[in-house]
This record gives structure tokens, C-alpha cells and sequence, in this order.
């Protein structure tokens, strides 16, 4: 058994032998949400027991002005739309390693905004027109 992560007590009575598998509620994973392009991402990490989801938040996108959030990646893989990663999204996704949830990045992309419009008017010096 991998010693940095599982113990094994064996107990014994009378024919019957007893085996109690454990994690070590100490080990921990790390989920990283990563913001590419014209926008921002909180929070950067945040970090979980390995056998569960509880104490993750989620992840909230910003886009920069004149942009929105074209989706959610793990790797290449379109997972979510919207501003929201959500726990039940993160999950879903999260990386595993001998059973037990492991280090996880996930990448919010940015586009361009299509459904702006500007008008430019060039002025004479010195007058409205």
C-alpha cells in the first residue's frame, strides 16, 4: 500500500479477521481555475479533502469590457458555459488517482463581444459638426 496515503489495520477474534482501509483525511487536492485572454477569474485556487467536494465554492469569470465568457475548459474539452463554474460542474470533472480526487485546472476563455455596435463622428476643430 501506497504509505502516503492509505493505513491498513488488521484486528483479529477468534476465525475472523477484520481489515479497516483508511485515507489520511489530511491529503488534500488543489483545484486552479485559470482566466485566458481579455478577463479575469476568481479565485485563482481553492482546495479539498480528497474524498469529497465540501469547502469548494466555485469559480466566477470577468470579462474585460467589450468581451464575454465563451466557456469553461478541462484541457481541451468544453465543459460549461456562462460567468459561473459551478461545484456540481467542477465534480463532475475533477481528475482522479487511486480512487480519490486529485489535482484539477480548469480555463475560462474570453471572445469578442458581436453585439456591439459604435458609431464614430469626426468633428471639425473647434465646432459640433
Amino acid at each position: 500500500m501506497d504509505e502516503e496515503q492509505k493505513s491498513l489495520k488488521l484486528a483479529a477474534s477468534g476465525n475472523v479477521i477484520t481489515f479497516v482501509y483508511t485515507i489520511d483525511e489530511g491529503q488534500r487536492y488543489n483545484v486552479t481555475y485559470i482566466a485566458e485572454g481579455e478577463g479575469a477569474v476568481a479565485p485563482a485556487a481553492e482546495n479539498a479533502q480528497v474524498l469529497g467536494t465540501n469547502g469548494l465554492q466555485g469559480a466566477t469569470a470577468t470579462p474585460n469590457n467589450g468581451y464575454r465568457v465563451e466557456g469553461w475548459y478541462k484541457d481541451d474539452t468544453k465543459i460549461a458555459e456562462g460567468d459561473v463554474l459551478s461545484v456540481a460542474v467542477i465534480a463532475a470533472n475533477l481528475n482522479t488517482s487511486n480512487g480519490v480526487y486529485a489535482d484539477t485546472t480548469f480555463t475560462v476563455k474570453f471572445t469578442i463581444r458581436t453585439d456591439l455596435s459604435y458609431t464614430v463622428r469626426y468633428l471639425e476643430d473647434g465646432t459640433a459638426r
